[in-house]
């Protein structure tokens, strides 16, 4: 039961409560004052609870947030670390960056599906990523078929051979790459990050969700659900990323190899 509110919470749009609140310190004073209504009122007003509640929900979904935003981190840094042993400082960033910046948390919701169960599935910044989805898997569709399916040499062989936990894939030789439309943890066809209006709002969401599983399941729990989604973006080491991805993305250019 106590995921299912959790789930909720992380998936619930919370701009309601944020249009008249200007930060979290008067929603806890809003929340406040109407308890002290409630408590002396003979009868409820459901107006004013139902507002209360809302706030209540919108500050547990940034609680969600904030917790599922390290625990992602950290889930992300020991995979990768794992992997690639050798991996630098700057080869961590760049790791962690292309797997989980806010465009690409983003991508990850709608190429799954995540974003129907939001509360407000037809939000302004969910269309706008679902088009700029669809050109940017256009885009990047037109270089792997140049490569027989993938972004590097021998194409979906090559990829089948990496694979180990794509979700949804009993048979290894049925796997193919999906997220055609990322490069480098950008929109193909965006040098730079696109603007905060369109993908933060749904990487928040994730975050969220990831928030509510860590509460739920544990660290090692959340990253069972969440981790399968991720291992497409896992498989490149940090000088693939810089060699394919660097005249297409800003982020290998930022993320040099540094030191160990």
């Amino acid at each position: 039961q106590r995921i299912k509110i959790l789930l909720f919470c992380a998936l619930f749009d919370d701009s309601l409560a944020e249009e008249d609140m200007e930060d979290d310190r008067s929603s806890i004073n809003f929340i406040s004052e109407a308890e002290d209504s409630l408590e002396g009122a003979g009868s409820i007003d459901s107006s004013m609870a139902s507002e209360a509640d809302l706030i209540r929900v919108a500050l547990l979904r940034d609680t969600l947030f904030f917790v599922g935003n390290y625990a992602l981190c950290l889930a992300l840094c020991s995979d990768l670390y794992h992997r690639y042993p050798k991996a630098t400082s700057g080869d961590m960033h760049l790791l962690l960056t292309c797997a989980c910046s806010d465009d690409v948390l983003a991508y990850i919701a709608l190429k799954n599906g995540i974003h129907k169960f939001m509360y407000d599935e037809e939000s302004k910044s969910t269309s706008i990523i679902l088009g700029e989805m669809l050109l940017s898997d256009s885009r990047g569709s037109e270089l792997w078929e140049k490569r027989e399916g993938w972004i590097l040499p021998g194409g979906v062989i090559e990829f089948q051979n990496r694979c180990q936990m794509i979700p949804c894939s009993k048979n290894q030789d049925e796997l193919y790459p999906r997220y055609k439309g990322l490069a480098g943890g950008r929109f193909h066809g965006h040098r730079n990050a696109l603007p905060n209006n369109a993908s933060e709002d749904v990487a928040f969401s994730v975050k969220a969700i990831a928030g509510s599983l860590v509460l739920s399941l544990g660290l090692e729990g959340m990253w069972q659900c969440l981790g399968p989604l991720f291992e497409e973006l896992l498989i490149l080491s940090p000088e693939e990323l810089r060699r394919e991805y660097s005249h297409i993305s800003d982020i290998p250019n930022i993320y040099q190899r540094g030191h160990r």
